[in-house]
């Protein structure tokens, strides 16, 4: 069993990347391998502006762009947020606070859910997760969004205290990405949301990975260029044996 020799604690697994680099498919194949092993799983997805803060910028979009362009960006899977941060290039100071207030809240109620809704499993597995949320707060606040990074980072902290975390990011070269991004038709490239407009959301990404890195945190690095989810699944399956769990 995984867990033998990892003192029975719950093993949290985090799978971060770049868009199209393959983080659902490998979420989905852990799923699979440890249920095949007879180990209770729990898989979610964590993105920054849930729940609460979803229903605020879902709002504001809907106020700027009316619901017609909402419901089509929804369709094609951008989130409210990309579109209240293009429209305004920097947000009031006291809308930015509570936006950081409503958004801690949501992490919180989210934290909570995952407690309860994974309380019986001993294998969690979160799709997206930390690194792609700090990288989705400097998209939307920039500067503005120290706050919410230092706090995400004293969370997993307090985490990896309580359970054994694994953090881990795939990335890909950028013609694989963006030949997977046509194939899929995701993210979407429009003249509003352009080719610019996601490298420079890969770059971000990179700095938050560099940001989780400099304040001490182990990533396991996969790269998905040749590889599929199941090489990929092996791989994490072999550092959680032996470096995780030792």
């Amino acid at each position: 069993m995984v867990l033998s020799s990892c003192q029975n604690k719950k093993i949290i697994i985090v799978i971060g990347g770049f868009v199209g680099a393959g983080k659902s498919s490998l979420a989905k194949e852990l799923n699979e391998y440890y249920m095949h092993l007879n180990e209770s799983t729990c898989i979610l997805r964590l993105t920054a502006y849930p729940n609460l803060s979803y229903l605020l910028f879902d709002l504001l979009v809907k106020i700027f762009y009316g619901f017609k362009v909402v419901k089509y960006y929804k369709k094609v899977g951008v989130h409210p947020s990309t579109l209240v941060s293009k429209r305004l290039q920097r947000f009031l100071p006291f809308f930015t606070k509570i936006m950081i207030f409503v958004e801690i809240l949501s992490l919180l109620l989210w934290g909570l859910y995952m407690k309860l809704r994974c309380i019986k499993s001993q294998i969690v597995i979160i799709d997206e997760g930390f690194v792609n949320v700090i990288a989705n707060y400097l998209e939307v606040l920039g500067k503005d969004a120290t706050i919410l990074v230092d706090f995400v980072l004293r969370w997993v902290h307090r985490l990896m205290q309580q359970y054994k975390v694994v953090l881990s990011f795939i990335t890909a070269d950028l013609n694989t990405l963006i030949r997977r991004w046509i194939t899929r038709r995701r993210p979407i490239i429009t003249s509003f949301i352009n080719i610019d407009h996601h490298i420079r959301y890969l770059r971000l990404m990179s700095f938050s990975l560099e940001l989780f890195l400099d304040s001490g945190f182990s990533v396991k690095l996969l790269d998905s260029t040749n590889k599929d989810a199941s090489i990929l699944t092996h791989e994490v399956v072999r550092y959680l044996k032996n470096g995780v769990c030792m």
